[in-house]
């Protein structure tokens, strides 16, 4: 499964059936789980969820990109005050 899937798929549950945060990480979860379905970088999406529970304000989004970010070591950049603050969480 493309992480670009499992992003759309956290944005249609957050943006058009207005789902709660605790909810859609409970979904993900349940998704990160079956036994056949494969993801790109599947450490990194479950850092990335595992962040997503525990910040406010910060989009799934961003939580995936700061942590392939920082797994990576890349210099990291942004105008986003908050994403810079969730990186420097890492």
């Amino acid at each position: 499964l493309p992480l670009s899937t499992l992003l759309e798929t956290e944005w249609v549950l957050r943006s058009f059936y207005k789902h709660p945060r605790e909810n859609i990480v409970g979904y993900l979860e349940e998704l990160l789980i079956i036994p056949h379905l494969l993801f790109d970088d599947k450490p990194n999406i479950v850092s990335a969820l595992n962040l997503y529970k525990r910040t406010n304000g910060v989009s799934f989004t961003d939580c995936v990109m700061a942590q392939q970010i920082h797994s990576r070591e890349y210099e990291f950049l942004t105008f986003d005050k908050d994403l810079e603050k969730l990186f420097q969480s890492l």
